[in-house]
């Protein structure tokens, strides 16, 4: 009798202890990935596969005219753990910026600069409820900008790239709501 009590203690644990996956399936959320493109959206088509869009826009008065910057994101989550109210993804994506000179540059032209990141990211989001839940990353960043023409000296660099490592902190949390 009291080994049937320990194997059916012991059985009881290890249930309750197991980790179940959501059915994700057909989820929409609006939220944010990235400061640079905070009106985010995101649909998962699978229980694994989701897909998020992140656009950004930003206008400085400078007087007689307006300095004008848009970012994009795109990205793609594979779910590599889930469970019911958390999940660990693995996340690439693509970003691009078109940067006003003016605020983001040098200050002296009126051109842009162009931006395009891919990163590759680890992420996961934890529900603090039902249908609202933070999602921090972090990865690995390859960035190649391109400059103006306006402000390359002749036989100067027109583009270069940068790779570096990024990650959020409680500060930097992406934010989603689920419908």
């Amino acid at each position: 009798m009291r080994k049937i009590a320990i194997v059916t203690l012991v059985a009881l644990i290890a249930t309750a202890g197991s980790a179940v996956a959501a059915d994700r399936e057909g989820e929409f959320a609006l939220g944010f990935n990235t400061t640079d493109a905070p009106v985010g959206l995101r649909y998962f088509f699978s229980e694994k596969v989701g897909a998020d869009l992140g656009l950004g826009f930003e206008s400085q008065d400078l007087g007689e005219e307006s300095a004008t910057s848009m970012f994009l994101e795109v990205g793609v989550s594979y779910i590599l753990y889930d469970y019911n109210d958390s999940y660990f993804f693995i996340r690439p994506a693509v970003a691009y910026s078109s940067l006003d000179d003016r605020v983001y540059g040098s200050g002296q032209a009126d051109a842009t600069w162009t931006v395009l990141d891919l990163e590759l990211n680890l992420g996961a989001e934890m529900r603090l409820a039902e249908r609202f839940g933070l999602t921090f990353q972090h990865g690995l960043r390859f960035s190649s900008t391109s400059l103006p023409d306006e402000i390359v000296d002749e036989g100067g660099e027109d583009s270069y790239t940068d790779f570096s490592t990024f990650g959020e902190n409680v500060t930097e949390a992406g934010v989603w709501f689920t419908f």
